[in-house]
């Protein structure tokens, strides 16, 4: 298998589909989080991991652009299999 680190929801266009695992550690608006989820969550595989850095619960501990993001994939039927301060491992 190969790694790719990619900076831009464009990039997403150039990659293969079923990846293995993704992890969203980007920006923290909602513009950029809801475009970095809606570009690459589709690439991946089902069975797939999805990793979000940066959730917190509250405005005070942090952004809430990820934890959007993370509750989405939660509506869309990902499962949390773990939490680790604000970093949260989801499997599709």
């Amino acid at each position: 298998s190969e790694m790719c680190i990619r900076d831009s929801p464009n990039e997403a266009m150039d990659l293969i589909d079923n990846i293995d695992f993704l992890f969203i550690d980007g920006s923290h608006t909602f513009e950029s989080a809801r475009s970095d989820y809606k570009s690459w969550v589709k690439k991946l595989r089902l069975g797939g991991v999805l990793a979000i850095h940066d959730v917190y619960d509250s405005e005070e501990e942090g952004g809430q652009a990820p934890k959007e993001i993370y509750l989405k994939a939660l509506d869309e039927g990902f499962n949390l299999l773990e939490r680790r301060k604000s970093l949260v491992i989801l499997r599709r």
